[in-house]
Parts: structure tokens; C-alpha cells; sequence
């Protein structure tokens, strides 16, 4: 394998992980988000009830 065909093997893998891991880390976001929506909701449901 020629040596430029492993840097641009490299940089391809490279670029993979960062898609890869920004993409988990805007849905752990996003599930952080919908949890703190949902502990509101049941809050105002328990408060509603009483």
C-alpha cells in the first residue's frame, strides 16, 4: 500500500469516528433534554392531582 494511500486512509477513519461521536454525543443531549421535560411534566401532573 503507497504511503499517501494511508494517510488518506487514516484521515477517512478519522473523520468517520468525529461523525460518529458527535452524533452520539447530540443524542445523549437531546436524551438529557427530553428526561429534564419529562421529570417537569410529571411534576406539574403531581401538582394538578393534589
Amino acid at each position: 500500500m503507497d504511503a499517501i494511500n494511508q494517510t488518506f486512509l487514516f484521515y477517512g477513519y478519522t473523520a468517520a469516528w468525529i461523525i460518529v461521536l458527535g452524533f452520539v454525543l447530540i443524542l445523549v443531549r437531546r436524551g438529557q433534554r427530553i428526561d429534564r421535560e419529562l421529570s417537569r411534566l410529571k411534576s406539574l401532573v403531581e401538582d394538578k392531582e393534589k
